[in-house]
């Protein structure tokens, strides 16, 4: 199948590439036998195609082909796009103007009349983002909102500027003020929602859309209203889980995949969050079932789908879907970066744990090359660094990453394990006080471990069985579950394949158990016993002498800091009969 894309898309990037030398007629005659394929594929080529013929002038031909994917795909933005430009070179206004209106709302923005269009600012602004100018970006962005006040899409892209740059409160007072006023356009709520969306603040965003009057609601505004309120109801279980309570998390999200979103980003996180509440079979089904349903979109979109057939073991499925030609044609260069640091980490992690360092560390330093800003590629190197003992390399790794997320959870773990693998418990203690503590068995575990090395063993072991209760219910050195035993209710996903139980490699339940084991190890009480005979030969009664002793050693550990042990040995004397 793998094989067949890839021919496919080949054939499809020659076609391009025809058309982007000039010849539409070459084009066209390289795309005509793809363009019966079915789904996805057959959309994207007779897109293409259209778009050809409007070009080469075959107006109506092309209106004829839109049309008809207009009636097999009624949702399909790209194709009512391109019936409106045709309708607008066929000078058919009024039929132009009927299908403006059905497009979103970002779109329409881009199709108004010339004069108070602000749409080329935003492309220079974007193409100022894209070679690293944010200021010049912010300018250009500036200049729109002044020559169109009430345009919701400038203060959007500026919004989303000043957001990656940490300006969360400025990016909020920004669209906040393109919302007040009484009357405020859709348009500019259903903007103002999708900002509150990027910044996952579900309530704020289910304020905005409850704006919008029933009868100005378009088929997008509708289809975030549901995600919004969607997210909503996974947000109480994240609550849940950010508390600890995996029970309660399960529980929540099992109600939500019985009705599974239909964008496959809120899939994926619906997927990742009942991995993390360990019910990873039901997991992984969602996602399986998810795959099976057709892909669509961006690799960027099916990112948490690739994490969690990462986490549970199944690297061929995830490495299979990081790389589907369908999706990365459709793919920004960014998201496919993206993906691939995330594959690339997945491997360096487990090339570390196997000690594999070299390989490790050759893995991420290419990624890293390529994408000198992923937080979580510098993350993972700091990892290896701290595996092979090169403790200031990884400590400038975690400072920097501080400097630029402050609240990375990650980055404070990492430099709590660079001190104690030095020695330097006092630091440990330090670094794990400025932590929120929580309930969570990450946060019990990095706990346990400062407790163990400070040689506070029972405190550490008390934190290691709340971690494992809050894990698992299970006991502390239960063996690591399969998939098929995680849980005892049926099957909840429907069209998912049924697969042979598959073992989960769950690192904070290892690590928990492994830490428990070594504690129980030094504090345990043990008993020794043994038994020695010496025996002289001579005159019954005189020089004669046997010897029977039977030692026994008992130990055990009266406080955290010592270990008492006792040694007793009966002897049995004999020296034979007189």
């Amino acid at each position: 199948m793998q094989a067949q894309d890839a021919a496919f898309y080949g054939q499809l990037n020659q076609a391009k590439n025809a058309a982007r030398a000039g010849d539409a007629d070459r084009a066209l005659s390289l795309s005509a036998p793809l363009a019966q394929a079915a789904g996805e594929k057959g959309l994207s080529v007779n897109l293409f195609r259209a778009d050809l013929l409007r070009r080469k002038g075959a107006l109506g031909d092309a209106e004829a082909l839109y049309r008809q994917l207009i009636a097999q795909y009624a949702n399909n933005t790209d194709a009512k796009a391109g019936l409106y430009f045709v309708l607008q070179q066929e000078n058919k206004t009024q039929e132009a103007r009927q299908v403006l209106a059905t497009l979103p709302a970002a779109m329409r923005a881009r199709f108004a009349p010339a004069g108070a269009n602000v749409e080329p600012l935003r492309k220079e602004a974007a193409m100022a983002m894209s070679a690293g100018n944010a200021q010049q970006a912010l300018s250009l962005l500036g200049r729109a909102m002044a020559t169109q006040p009430d345009n919701i899409w400038p203060r959007l892209d500026a919004a989303r500027i000043l957001q990656k740059q940490g300006e969360d409160g400025q990016a909020r007072a920004l669209i906040s003020q393109g919302t007040q006023k009484p009357g405020t356009s859709a348009d500019n709520l259903y903007g103002a929602a999708l900002f509150a969306a990027d910044e996952k603040d579900w309530t704020w965003a289910q304020s905005l859309l409850a704006r919008i009057p029933p009868s100005a609601k378009t088929a997008e505004m509708g289809d975030l209203d549901k995600r919004v309120r969607y997210r909503r109801q996974l947000a109480v279980a994240e609550n849940y889980l950010r508390q600890g309570d995996s029970l309660a998390a399960s529980n929540t999200l099992r109600i939500l995949a019985q009705n599974p979103p239909t964008s496959p980003a809120d899939v994926g996180v619906l997927a990742e969050d009942m991995m993390a509440a360990g019910d990873a079979q039901q997991a992984v089904q969602l996602v399986r079932a998810s795959i099976n349903g057709g892909l669509r979109g961006t690799v960027g979109e099916y990112g948490e789908h690739i994490a969690v057939l990462n986490q549970a073991g199944l690297f061929d499925e995830a490495d299979a879907l990081a790389n589907n030609p369908a999706l990365i044609s459709a793919s920004t260069p960014t998201e496919v970066a993206d993906i691939r640091a995330g594959t690339a980490i997945v491997t360096a992690d487990r090339l570390r744990e196997e000690g594999n360092i070299s390989a490790a560390y050759a893995k991420l330093k290419a990624e890293i090359d390529a994408n000198p800003n992923n937080l979580d590629l510098l993350l993972a190197m700091g990892r290896v660094y701290g595996a092979s003992g090169m403790y200031q390399d990884g400590q400038r790794i975690y400072t920097y990453v501080l400097a630029r997320d402050p609240q990375n959870l990650a980055a404070r773990e990492g430099e709590i394990g660079l001190a104690l693998a030095q020695g330097d418990v006092a630091r440990g203690q330090r670094l794990l006080a400025a932590i929120p503590p929580t309930r969570t068995p990450e946060y019990l575990l990095l706990a346990a471990q400062v407790a163990e090395a400070a040689g506070n063993h029972k405190q550490a072991l008390a934190l290691l069985r709340t971690a494992q209760w809050r894990r698992s219910d299970g006991g502390l050195t239960s063996a690591a579950p399969t998939m098929g035993s995680i849980t005892d209710t049926p099957d909840i996903i429907s069209g998912a394949q049924s697969a042979a139980p598959i073992v989960v490699a769950d690192r904070t339940q290892q690590n928990i158990s492994a830490l428990a084991d070594d504690i129980q190890n030094k504090i345990a009480t043990w008993t020794q016993g043994g038994m020695s005979v010496r025996s002289r030969n001579g005159e019954s009664g005189l020089s004669q002498l046997n010897e029977v002793g039977a030692p026994l050693t008992i130990s055990g550990v009266p406080d955290d800091s010592s270990r008492l042990e006792l040694t007793v040995t009966p002897t049995s004397l004999s020296a034979g009969g007189a």
